[in-house]
């Protein structure tokens, strides 16, 4: 992305980046602004990594080059992370509170491929839910009919 004499390529940061400019809601100030950047850090360094790995062995590879004990172990390592998650949502249908932010559009992002094809949250329930909240807002399912055609 190029703003200006700005150009970013990393997702997450081109984000942050927009939201900045908006700024709140989207880019909380004060406390909630550090809690943004902690949940989106934490959506780069414990969730997409194993979400990653749970996907490439789950629907991204073709069929012959899958190896479901490397989407097995994707899994076992994702769980204790979206149990953190789970926690964290139990009095908050947001990650930051009662409204969605920026937080909540970057870990919803990294969590986006394995919500839509397949990937099982029953054990995480208010992790689902909240999956539904951020990728069902009006904005996202515009966003979603150009990535899903």
């Amino acid at each position: 992305m190029r703003d200006g004499d700005l150009v970013l390529f990393e997702s997450l940061a081109i984000n942050l980046h927009i939201a900045g400019k908006a700024g709140p809601p989207l880019l909380p100030a004060g406390d909630d602004y550090a809690r943004a950047l902690q949940w989106t850090l934490w959506a780069a360094t414990e969730a997409e990594p194993h979400a990653l790995h749970w996907a490439r062995n789950a629907f991204q590879l073709p069929p012959e080059q899958r190896d479901p004990a490397q989407a097995a172990a994707g899994r076992a390592a994702l769980e204790p992370r979206l149990a953190v998650l789970e926690g964290h949502l139990a009095d908050r249908p947001f990650l930051l509170g009662e409204g969605f932010c920026i937080a909540d559009c970057n870990l919803a992002g990294v969590l986006y491929g394995s919500w839509f094809n397949g990937y099982d949250f029953s054990a995480a329930p208010r992790v689902a839910g909240w999956m539904e909240r951020c990728l069902t807002r009006p904005a996202a399912l515009a966003a979603r009919r150009l990535r899903e055609g």
